[in-house]
């Protein structure tokens, strides 16, 4: 409802004027009637009038110093003047402040009618615009953080160039310069009972660890389930360390408030070159894999590792171990998409390459059995299957006394985990899948389309239809929606003398220049130099 202020210090008048309209037929409601301005302008705030209805001659504040003031303090705000001034500067002067009328009492009822529906559709749309203007700075401002946060895995990365490093971060404000850097890994694990409540402990611990970052020495990301990333610069190793104990002090007083999470970490070896923060990530990683077994609330030093702290008496270590993240999501798609009577070649095929000496050692026996355990737990939680089946390993339990009996272990666990894969998820989500894509389909050009849509239409928790639809397609909800209104943008764009405005409205972009900035991101070009491309494509 639109809410009407009338002010007039003729109670008569005010009277009739509510009597002459008929506010709800128009979506308004009268909030308020005042005998002047200077009442109505001390309530402006308190009551936030989308329309006022003022007369000129009032005591205290007069009609046109009133309109002034809420011109200057809420210029949106629309004032109709009705008053029996039929004084030409008076007109001049309200017309000047920006009034949207001014009636001659005694005031007629269909011209006050017109003016509240013209004023009102007039508000309406401008706060359609500013909501398409607000929701484009809210995805331009996710896409970037979303991609902000992936800049971390290629930091690390050993094929990216140093050039290629500061290109990339300079797009996210983030600086690179300086003479050393460091890298920590954190996760967060959360004993709550939902997955929905983990992932919303995990965003809330992440937002407080972020925002005690120390100017632009420190930079956070959000790694998803890999937890959380740090890169940490100094201008010496002892500045770097300095930096980085205070500030795991504090992420360490952060993490002691919550009872129900617990938390582990690694840190890695301070380096002068950003080609070589690929091998601080990976002592980072094998300090992170000590904590993780461990399960004791610590984040290691990849140093106290080399001293020999939180190492077994074994003389085969976990720094020598081969297995990696590349591993991991080898087992992952292992589970997703493996056969089960292939069970056996695969974990024959991961002792080999991680190698008998290796696997002579309790210590890396250990390491690996847990964190395929922990692995295989992931993916069924995951996919809402019960891991009740899948037995726990315990170092004092004779699976792990030598690799023969782990190497059973871990084809006993995995074929239960296929077996619950196959028993339970068989065309369950296929149908899901299928129904989200005709969904889609049908409804890509409308502006409004989002996960809570599609999850109300399917019956399912957001969160939840975002990870099943993420594992079934291999893409992300918003990306998957994006390739494919690019996609008939392109068609239209080929195929149609439609302008880039129209083309943009029908693919579900109201904003013409939001739908233009994510055109060029995905496809490298405007809409405009796409469609030229087309045209000299033909002509050649």
């Amino acid at each position: 409802m639109f809410k009407i202020m009338l002010v007039d210090d003729d109670y008569l008048m005010r009277d009739d004027i509510k009597k002459m309209v008929d506010w709800s037929s128009l979506g308004c409601e009268v909030c308020v009637e005042l005998s002047d301005g200077e009442r109505a302008y001390s309530l402006l705030n308190v009551l936030e009038p989308d329309i006022i209805v003022t007369d000129l001659q009032m005591p205290y504040m007069d009609g046109l110093t009133l309109s002034r003031l809420v011109k200057k303090e809420k210029p949106d705000v629309e004032i109709i003047m009705v008053t029996s001034c039929t004084d030409y500067n008076c007109m001049r002067e309200a017309m000047r402040i920006g009034i949207a009328d001014y009636i001659i009492k005694p005031a007629d009822s269909d011209e006050l009618c017109a003016d509240i529906r013209m004023i009102t559709e007039r508000i309406a749309e401008r706060r359609r615009e500013k909501e398409l203007i607000e929701s484009s700075r809210e995805n331009i401002a996710k896409t970037t953080s979303d991609e902000r946060d992936q800049l971390f895995d290629g930091l690390v990365s050993s094929v990216r160039t140093p050039a290629d490093m500061i290109e990339m971060a300079g797009k996210y404000n983030v600086n690179l310069i300086s003479p050393w850097y460091n890298i920590i890994l954190i996760d967060i694990i959360s004993e709550s009972s939902t997955p929905e409540d983990g992932r919303d402990h995990f965003e809330m611990i992440y937002e407080e660890i972020r925002e005690i970052a120390a100017g632009d020495d420190i930079y956070v990301f959000n790694r998803g389930l890999a937890g959380i990333g740090i890169l940490i610069k100094g201008n010496s190793s002892d500045e770097i360390k300095v930096k980085q104990n205070e500030y795991l002090e504090q992420i360490k007083n952060i993490l002691y408030k919550y009872d129900y999470i617990k938390f582990c970490g690694g840190v890695g070896e301070a380096v002068e070159r950003l080609s070589e923060l690929s091998a601080s990530y990976e002592k980072a990683c094998r300090a992170f894999a000590h904590s993780y077994i461990l399960r004791e609330n610590l984040i290691i030093e990849s140093g106290e590792l080399e001293h020999g702290l939180y190492v077994s008496g074994d003389s085969y270590g976990i720094s020598n171990v081969t297995y990696s993240k590349t591993d991991r999501e080898n087992l992952y798609k292992f589970l997703k998409f493996g056969d089960e009577k292939d069970v056996e070649r695969f974990v024959e095929g991961l002792f080999a390459e991680i190698g008998e000496d290796a696997l002579n050692s309790g210590m890396v026996r250990n390491y690996i059995v847990v964190d395929m355990y922990m692995s295989i737990c992931d993916f069924l939680e995951g996919f809402e299957l019960d891991k009740g089946e899948i037995e726990a390993p315990d170092i004092t339990y004779e699976i792990l006394q030598n690799k023969d009996n782990s190497r059973k272990y871990l084809v006993n666990i995995l074929e239960k985990a296929m077996a619950a894969r196959e028993t339970t998820t068989k065309g369950r989500y296929n149908d899901i899948v299928d129904e989200i894509m005709r969904y889609i389909d049908e409804n890509y050009a409308d502006d409004k389309l989002s996960l809570n849509q599609l999850a109300a239409h399917v019956n399912f928790s957001p969160n939840h239809l975002s990870m099943i639809f993420s594992q079934q397609t291999g893409r992300t909800f918003i990306k998957y929606l994006t390739e494919y209104r690019m996609n008939k943008a392109k068609e239209m764009l080929r195929y149609t003398g439609k302008r880039s405005s129209e083309v943009s409205v029908e693919v579900g972009y109201k904003d013409p220049h939001y739908f233009s900035y994510l055109f060029k991101k995905t496809q490298g070009m405007t809409p405009t130099a796409y469609r030229n491309l087309k045209v000299d494509t033909e002509d050649a």
